[in-house]
């Protein structure tokens, strides 16, 4: 773990090394919010625990689009490659074999490198 001390925002947060941060800051200087992308490597056992085979499917070809999160969204890689980058924060890259999860009330854009196939849930 590391802690950052994250100006006007109170006391040091703590962040995980494997997961991409990103900080959005508004014209004063202070932190807005703090949105969190998680990608991470699972286990078949841990996949198969949490019943991901049967989750629906979505397709999209390589493409860009702005995207919101209304709820928080899992989602299992199956196949293509990647990047989304949450407004006012860094880019972040994925591909097949990632589990990532979005947060609920991210806005961010999608960028569909090469077309995505993915088991997802929401909530």
């Amino acid at each position: 773990m590391v802690f950052v001390y994250l100006p006007n925002a109170g006391d040091c947060s703590t962040i995980l090394l494997d997961h991409n941060w990103s900080i959005a800051w508004n014209e004063k200087g202070k932190v807005d919010k703090m949105s969190e992308i998680i990608v991470k490597k699972l286990s078949a056992e841990e996949l198969d625990a949490m019943g991901v085979s049967n989750w629906p499917i979505w397709e999209k070809e390589a493409s860009s689009f702005p995207w919101s999160y209304s709820e928080k969204e899992s989602c299992l890689i199956l196949a293509g490659k990647v990047t989304v980058t949450p407004d006012g924060g860094a880019p972040v890259s994925f591909g097949a074999g990632d589990f990532v999860v979005f947060p609920a009330g991210m806005s961010c854009t999608w960028n569909i490198i090469e077309d995505v196939r993915k088991h997802y849930k929401f909530g």
